[in-house]
């Protein structure tokens, strides 16, 4: 088992920080300071052995598969078949545990057994326990990989687990690794392989991980990516798996608007599907918030104290526990295991005399009435669960601890130096807890003048109420998509790491949420969050440097430079006092992006990097078209900002000549990808509009 160290700066953080640390040492300032925890287990035990898997371009091996399989086992079916027939061009043969197959009483006979078929399923417990497969240690998405005798085992958690032991079998045998949708790597032409001893287990150190930007779902730039031959749409449909991201309609318990209705919300912003007016179960007025816009339904926050009435209260509580048990009822919900009770977007908390008073006796905080209406949701919930025979299922509530419920309902004790609760009513119940949203800034940890502490500080202060949290990171300038934007000094190896140490269980990276905009390295974030999210020790710089390699290939020095150049003027622009590192803010000023000192040279790399994969036009044409629009695909930024910065000036840096053609480049690029561009200026969606519009 690998230990998880996380290294802090500890001159960024209070007193308060360190000592929420039990056992912990305060070493002098400045120092660094080392934490270990219990994250995930990440061992990857598996020699070879004299006996072969593949021996001669041919394998005697099969393929066990559960005849019950559920989808996310014939998805780890399919991926095995597929990307074992890529490696070796071998079709391997499929036997169903149902048959009559020999091989499967044989048990010296050449399998691979797939999540828990009849092999496994026929244990006593106490041939499971020492053979080593436990469920309930491997979580969601674990993974255990096992061989015994001539068998290996694929098996893992309760929802990907055996798929994501395909992709680590993958991974030991043939140097499987996913970049991207079009950027897979894998062995090939493999003639013999030795069979392996394998003894691993890979459990996640966050156990849910929420894909954050959308690349991995566009749709209208696949055809060229289809064209080339190298992908096909299997790879570009199954991106999200294969970045082992979980979707959150997958996990989260649906809250209908009306019961018996097909309108329902998975979890975010969803308590006015809870009590609805239109088809709240005996609504009041007193459940509303004083500072709702009554026109607008999607904003109908709610008044968690009721405006002072404890009748009005226990009604609430009993209208939105009587929408969850409504869910609990439908089989289709049955695997569901999280339910959001979260406010509205937009701010619009209640400020009548009663939330103001509890904000004040909850340590200046709003989230201490939400979780206390949270608590009692869920007591009346587990003991309706208890009596219909669902006393097992597992079921948890989160809030969120968002804009004006941010703010978690502490105070600071100064002979301990912790954060306590403010009070004995604001403690989470064990199966109840927050949804943090840190988002004010997004600095990194290592900045010495500590302007980030708050977002830091702020998972501490939270862990004094909950034992758990989920967490929404934000990692990107919104509404300035197309500039680069340094994600890494943010969500780092020790920001994964800190986030753990303090209950996080799940991560979402909300990154640039509109689409295929994935201009700024969009992609690298993808991929680089997507591997520290399942073991934050992994190094940024060496998956930065595989990343680049893979799919740039002999452009890699040079869209690296490149990188290191757009990451170093993003940390110069966050210092700008106008501009700074808060998500929403938009830097106006065209002398942050200087034409001739920054935004020319950038352009002159990018030509570079293109003329350097001429070779693969006569080596590999149809991989150099994808390679060609990768490069592109980063090519925009700086066309973008030249011509949004520049293209409409009377005095510009440069010629009309110039003008014309980095208009004619965009143009080009955009009409080939399809890109979006999401800015406030210039209006529209359309990146080619813009381009044909300067």
């Amino acid at each position: 088992m690998k230990k998880t160290v996380l290294v802090i700066i500890a001159a960024i953080l209070s007193i308060s920080l360190c000592a929420s640390f039990a056992g912990c040492q305060k070493k002098a300032e400045g120092s660094v300071e080392r934490y270990t925890f219990n994250g995930g287990i990440h061992d990857f035990s598996a020699p070879e052995t004299g006996k072969y898997l593949v021996e001669n371009g041919a394998t005697e091996y099969v393929l066990v598969v559960p005849s019950s399989a559920d989808s996310k086992i014939e998805l780890a079916a399919d991926e095995f078949k597929m990307l074992f027939k890529r490696a070796t061009n071998i079709e391997i043969r499929t036997v169903r545990d149902n048959s009559d197959d020999p091989v499967l009483t044989d048990d010296n006979a050449k399998r691979i057994s797939v999540g828990e078929t009849t092999l496994i399923t026929k244990m006593t417990e106490s041939e499971r326990k020492a053979f080593g497969y436990d469920p309930s240690i491997l979580g969601f998405d674990g993974v255990r990989i096992i061989t015994k005798n001539n068998t290996v085992y694929l098996l893992g958690g309760s929802m990907y687990g055996p798929l994501y032991a395909v992709y680590d079998f993958m991974q030991i045998c043939f140097h499987y690794e996913f970049y991207y949708r079009n950027c897979i790597e894998i062995d090939t032409n493999v003639k013999n392989l030795k069979l392996r001893e394998f003894n691993v287990t890979d459990i996640p150190d966050i156990s849910t991980r929420l894909r954050g930007n959308n690349v991995t779902l566009h749709k209208e730039g696949w055809s060229f990516e289809l064209d080339s031959g190298v992908v096909d749409a299997t790879d570009i449909e199954r991106s999200m798996k294969r970045y082992r991201y979980m979707d959150g309609t997958e996990i989260y318990l649906p809250i209908y608007t009306e019961v018996g209705g097909i309108e329902y919300s998975y979890g975010i912003h969803n308590v006015y599907n809870y009590v609805h007016p239109t088809s709240a179960e005996g609504w009041r007025n007193s459940w509303l918030s004083d500072n709702a816009p009554v026109n607008n339904s999607m904003f109908q926050e709610l008044c968690y104290t009721a405006h002072g009435s404890e009748e009005d209260l226990s009604a609430l509580i009993d209208a939105c526990a009587n929408k969850i048990i409504y869910s609990l009822t439908l089989d289709r919900w049955k695997d569901r295991t999280y339910v959001g009770f979260t406010i509205m977007d937009g701010g619009f908390q209640c400020t009548c005399e009663f939330c103001e008073a509890a904000k004040l006796r909850d340590g200046g905080s709003y989230a201490g009435a939400v979780i206390r209406v949270a608590n009692r949701i869920m007591e009346k919930v587990k003991a309706w669960m208890k009596d219909n025979g669902q006393e097992n299922r597992i079921l948890n509530m989160y809030f969120l601890a968002y804009g004006t419920t941010e703010k978690a309902p502490v105070v600071f004790d100064e002979k301990t130096k912790e954060y306590v609760p403010a009070n004995e009513s604001v403690i989470c119940r064990d199966d109840v807890f927050a949804y943090l949203c840190t988002h004010n800034d997004c600095r990194s940890i290592y900045w010495a003048d500590g302007e980030n502490k708050d977002d830091i500080e702020e998972l501490i202060k939270w862990n004094a109420v909950t034992s758990h949290t989920f967490n929404w990171f934000y990692q990107q300038r919104y509404v300035n998509y197309s500039a680069y934007f340094d994600t890494f000094s943010m969500l780092n190896n020790d920001m994964y790491a800190y986030a753990i140490l303090n209950g996080a269980e799940n991560v979402i990276n909300q990154g640039d949420y509109r689409g295929e905009t994935v201009t700024g390295f969009g992609i690298l974030n993808e991929y680089v969050f997507s591997k520290m999210m399942w073991d934050c020790t992994l190094k940024i710089e060496d998956l930065c440097k595989k990343f680049f390699k893979a799919m740039y290939k002999d452009a890699a020095d040079t869209m690296y430079e490149i990188f290191v150049s757009e990451r170093e003027h993003s940390m110069t622009v966050s210092q700008d006092i106008n501009v700074g590192e808060y998500n929403y803010s938009r830097p106006r000023n065209a002398s942050l992006y200087p034409y001739k000192a920054y935004l020319l040279p950038l352009m002159e790399k990018y030509e570079k990097a293109l003329s350097e994969i001429e070779i693969l036009k006569q080596t590999s044409p149809n991989e150099y078209e994808l390679v060609r629009q990768r490069i592109n695909t980063e090519y925009v930024a700086p066309l973008y900002l030249t011509l949004s910065f520049y293209g409409s000036k009377d005095v510009r840096p440069f010629s009309n000549e110039k003008k014309l053609e980095y208009k004619q480049k965009l143009t080009a690029i955009a009409e080939d990808m399809y890109f979006l561009c999401y800015e406030s200026n210039p209006v529209g969606p359309n990146m080619l509009d813009f381009a044909r519009g300067v």
